[in-house]
């Protein structure tokens, strides 16, 4: 059974029936014991609907609110790509591709190449014995080497970068 406050608190609210609501003003009216503790939480009642909430200063409300911003600022949005499904879609289209080409290599009739020649064609051969020489080659080698370097250089540069940021 409910204490007698906790009926009195329930009259309060109004969080109780028409019929209890009647008995607990007859006890309130009849018995002693009713009638000062509901005095008592009727004044109490009124002192805590006179309380001002305290807010704090407009100072302090505005460094929140920027701290907040700046926050936010700093963590832009990241939009969330599951690599899995972008690795599925690469892998499902190169087979595709592989496996086209396979088809369209295993359909061909390849005995009939064995006697065609550039000649037959009326294809003359490009002499290119002149053209590609030792120095070219090691010039070709070269550059792609720097331009080798230049990109890990870069990407590694970019990856020490963003983790300087995160940090």
């Amino acid at each position: 059974m409910k204490s007698m406050e906790q009926t009195l608190w329930d009259y309060l609210d109004g969080n109780c029936t028409s019929d209890d609501y009647e008995k607990i003003t007859k006890l309130i009216a009849t018995n002693e014991a009713y009638s000062q503790k509901y005095n008592e939480l009727i004044g109490l009642n009124e002192e805590l609907l006179n309380i001002e909430l305290e807010e704090p200063s407009m100072g302090f409300t505005y460094n929140v609110l920027a701290s907040i911003r700046e926050q936010e600022l700093k963590n832009p949005l990241k939009t969330t790509i599951n690599r899995n499904i972008i690795s599925g879609i690469a892998i499902f289209f190169v087979s595709t591709i592989f496996l086209l080409l396979g088809y369209t290599l295993y359909s061909i009739n390849w005995t009939g190449f064995g006697h065609v020649t550039l000649q037959n064609l009326g294809l003359t051969p490009i002499p290119l014995d002149g053209v590609i020489t030792k120095p070219l080659m090691q010039g070709f080698l070269f550059f792609d080497l720097v331009l080798l370097l230049y990109f890990i250089n870069d990407f590694f540069s970019k990856k020490s970068h963003q983790k300087s940021q995160t940090v």
